[in-house]
Formats: structure tokens, sequence, C-alpha cells
């Protein structure tokens, strides 16, 4: 397995420090032919591991304990963004629910039957109370006579904004009321129309002619994938090619049939996630030869858009 440098990046604050619930963002750039890696759920010996590396919570943190109604699970994965072809980075988003010093594990991410993992990293975060603390004793409060003839002006324009809102409510909910009335709700996207949007769109993006052939062959694997599912009633979309199959044959699919969308899936498979690079001419092919097995399919299987 090998290891790949982090950048950390915290969220931007008043004062340049991190207290608990602040966001920390881990970027990092994946070995080559891995960008379509996956985060490796850790188990829970593993977990129970990683709480244990933090440090005790410091006394400002037991404080703001018993008001806190956060889950206290120390370092704690709330987002992952995947590979960016642009910067050729793939990011995670951390955060922590007590104050203290961390090292930020390091994270496993998988590709078939390749790995890699992050660096461990080392961030401090503070408690709530203790940041008031120092941000009041960098601006401390200055007290000033508040006149009253300016509190009752204050009150009066309250008032007067408080029943213009009154107002405005009352007469947008009235028309909100007659829209939904007048507009009747429109009918859900069948199959067919759902992927021939999401094929046209994945076409229009212009990934073959920049001979980005890994993005093209993903949206259209995403697009079968999601027509085939809603087609036949089951869930293809997290199907490997041999579920997909076992799936479809159950379905009535001829053995003809079957062999076509195997191999499909199967040229899909290898441009996604290897380092193979099709030529513009077989991407072409591949794509009408996706385009025209599901209108195939449509016609046998499914129903017209006005009998949904």
């Amino acid at each position: 397995m090998s290891f790949v440098d982090v950048q950390v990046i915290p969220k931007p604050t008043l004062d340049g420090k991190l207290t608990i619930g602040d966001q920390v963002e881990l970027v990092f750039s994946p070995p080559e032919g891995m960008e379509a890696a996956t985060l490796v759920e850790p188990k829970e010996e593993e977990a129970a591991a990683a709480e244990n590396s933090a440090t005790v919570p410091s006394p400002e943190a037991k404080t703001d304990a018993k008001t806190d109604t956060k889950p206290k699970k120390k370092i704690q994965v709330i987002n992952q963004k995947p590979y960016n072809d642009k910067t050729k980075k793939m990011s995670l988003t951390v955060t922590a629910y007590e104050a203290g010093k961390y090292e930020i594990p390091s994270y496993t991410f998988q590709s078939g039957d390749q790995s890699f993992a992050t660096t461990p990293q080392n961030v401090e975060f503070a408690g709530v109370k203790k940041a008031e603390e120092e941000q009041q004793a960098l601006y401390p409060p200055v007290k000033a006579p508040f006149p009253m003839g300016a509190f009752f002006g204050f009150l009066g324009i309250l008032l007067l904004l408080t029943a213009l809102i009154v107002f405005l409510i009352r007469k947008f909910s009235k028309k909100e009321d007659v829209a939904q009335v007048v507009a009747p709700k429109a009918p859900p996207l069948s199959a067919w129309e759902e992927f021939s949007q999401s094929y046209a769109k994945t076409l229009s993006m212009g990934y073959l002619e920049k001979s980005e052939f890994k993005p093209h062959y993903f949206g259209m694997s995403e697009a079968t994938k999601r027509f085939l599912g809603k087609l036949h009633h089951f869930d293809a979309e997290e199907s490997t090619t041999r579920e997909l199959v076992q799936k479809l044959s159950a379905h009535g699919i001829s053995s003809d049939v079957l062999d076509q969308w195997k191999k499909i899936f199967t040229n899909l498979d290898i441009v996604k996630f290897t380092d193979f690079k099709p030529t513009s001419t077989q991407a072409k092919e591949l794509s009408q030869s996706i385009y025209s097995l599901c209108e195939k399919a449509w016609a046998q299987f499914g129903v017209k858009k006005n009998e949904l």
C-alpha cells in the first residue's frame, strides 16, 4: 500500500484558531490510475483505537459538554469530494466535537484490488467557551448610555416592520395556494426520458473532443445503469457487471442481449478503473451501441409516457 501526502486546509475563522465543530479539509492527490478510489470505512476495532488516540479534553470542553448534544466521535469524516480532473486532487472534510489535540488518522482508499492511504496529521480544536473568552479579551465591551428617545423610536420602527412582514406573508401565502391549485404537478420522467437526458448531457460536455475518456465512460455507465434499474425495478447503480448481468437474466432478457450488455459494461469498466485509453472512434461506437440497446430495451419492456 502506498501513502500520499495531505494538505490540511482549515475553514477560515475570525482569529485563525479552530474551535469544536469547525471543518478541516484534507486535500491530496491519489496515485495514478486510482482516481476512482473510495474511502474504506474503518472496522469497529480501528475506530475505537482512533478515538483513544486523542488527548484528554480540556477543562473548557468539559464545561461546554454539559450543554453540547452533538455526538462525541473524536475525529469524524463529514464529507468526501471525488477526484477533480482540473485540480487532480480529491479531499475529505473532518471535524471534532471535543476540544483537545488530535492526530487525524490515516484514511485508506481502495479501487479494485489496489489501495492507498493518507498520512496522519496533527490538529488542535479549542473549546467554545475558551474561544469566547479570548475574543472578549481582545475586544472588551464598551459601555455607552442608551437614550430613551432612540429606544422608543426603534420600538416603533420594529412594530411597523412586524406589521409589514405579517401582511406580506399572508399575501404571498394566498398566491402560493392559488398557484398550487392552478398548476398541476408534472408527472415523473420515464426510464427512457431520464436516460435520453443523461445521455445527451454527457455528450454535450465534450469529453470525447478533449480526449477525456474516463469522465465520458463514467457518465455513460451511470446513465445506463439508472435506465436498466428503473426499467426492470432493481438496484443497478451499485451493482458490478457480473451482478448486473445476473439480475438482467432474471427479467427475461435473451442470452444474445445479455452477451451484448456484458461486453458493453466490461469495456466501460476497463476505461473507468484502469489507465487504458480507447480511441475516439471506439468511444463513439460504444456510446452508439449503448443508445441502440437501451432503445430496443425500452421498446420491448417500457411503456408510453401517458400510460405512467
